[in-house]
């Protein structure tokens, strides 16, 4: 598919993936000419996953989780749909299949649940790409920064969402650790809120700091 068709079909699902989003997410996925391993943290009702899924290279390999419970701060406004016993799992497993009738190459598996406790499934995996984008609260990213840290490639990319004025605790986080140590990858909030930082620019006092 092209970059307007996955467009396309990312925007048929609610969500917060904005079409600036799915445009950088799909350039990204058209860097590797061999098969990845991508894990995304935060799917909720699957478009950021449909736009991932569609970009991804040939023969990748795919994992997206999420509780599907809403974050604590949000469940009252923009994860109000929790509350309300509409069951955004159901239309999350909706949109994946739709996902696997459109990518049968990709290796394609979903994990429902907290970001901690199921940490141990991916125990023995690593990752090329990580694309953190569950709760936005400072500590909470944070600590899933943390806790994945291990399952990614040496030469891997860590990709978070929301850098902007609107998320602070995403704003304190990444200047917090990474602006000021001037190793992100890249950002340009006019262009999209992505922001990614490769995990070989890392300090490894940073990370013990955290």
């Amino acid at each position: 598919m092209n970059k307007q068709e996955i467009l396309q079909k990312a925007n048929e699902i609610t969500g917060w993936f904005e079409e600036s989003d799915i445009s950088v997410i799909y350039d990204i996925l058209q860097l590797p000419k061999e098969p990845i391993n991508f894990l995304e943290l935060g799917t909720w009702q699957g478009k950021s996953t449909m736009a991932i899924g569609l970009s991804l290279p040939y023969n990748s390999s795919f994992i997206t989780c999420d509780s599907f419970l809403g974050s604590e701060n949000e469940v009252a406004t923009s994860h109000a749909d929790a509350l309300k016993g509409s069951s955004v799992y159901e239309t999350f497993l909706s949109n994946f299949d739709k996902l696997k009738e459109l990518r049968i190459d990709l290796l394609l598996n979903h994990y429902k649940g907290n970001f901690d406790e199921i940490r141990t499934n991916f125990s023995n995996l690593e990752f090329d790409i990580i694309f953190i984008d569950g709760n936005h609260l400072y500590g909470s990213v944070k600590k899933d920064f943390v806790n994945y840290y291990d399952v990614v490639k040496e030469n891997g990319v860590f990709l978070f969402h929301d850098l902007h004025s609107g998320c602070p605790g995403i704003v304190k986080f990444a200047h917090t650790f990474f602006l000021r140590e001037k190793i992100l990858l890249w950002w340009s909030e006019t262009k999209s809120s992505i922001w990614g930082v490769k995990k070989s620019t890392i300090p490894e006092k940073l990370i013990s700091d955290m």
